[in-house]
């Protein structure tokens, strides 16, 4: 069970530092981020709500990044990082449903608007693989009840 443990806890970790330096990447190029966002169709918003949508957003995900590192926050940071992918990828899901794929960056999308609809499946398929392995970390760490070894009491 140790290493059940021990292994869940290092696939969350993978992927809370991944969504770290996510939000990092954001900031650094937050112009192309703003962008990015606003490629979303199925939500339009005014420009300055995207921009500062973005800036918090690319906020929050530096701060579960952190929180990694701070051992009473890592249950947190693991709840934030599933519930951040899952709407990242209903988000794109919707988005490729009704509309054009959006032209970003999104869970490793590389190339740009012309070849997106063929990308934006796959980064579609690696968001929901990143969510069920987010989700399975966590549950990996629950201490199962009933399955210690019982001591013999004298």
């Amino acid at each position: 069970m140790r290493c059940l443990h021990a292994t869940g806890t290092l696939l969350a970790g993978a992927i809370v530092l991944v969504i770290g330096f996510a939000g990092i990447a954001k900031l650094l190029a937050i112009d192309q981020s703003i962008e990015d966002m606003a490629a979303y169709s199925i939500v339009q918003l005014p420009g300055p709500v995207v921009g500062s949508g973005m800036l918090l957003l690319s906020a929050f995900e530096v701060l579960i990044g952190a929180a990694w590192f701070y051992s009473p926050a890592r249950r947190v940071a693991q709840v934030a990082a599933l519930l951040l992918l899952g709407v990242l990828v209903v988000g794109l899901s919707v988005q490729i449903r009704y509309s054009n794929p959006p032209n970003c960056g999104c869970l490793g999308l590389l190339q740009r608007f012309e070849t997106l609809s063929t990308d934006a499946r796959g980064a579609l398929r690696r968001g929901w693989i990143l969510t069920i392995l987010m989700a399975a970390a966590m549950l990996a760490q629950v201490p199962v009840t009933g399955m210690e070894k019982k001591k013999d009491v004298p």
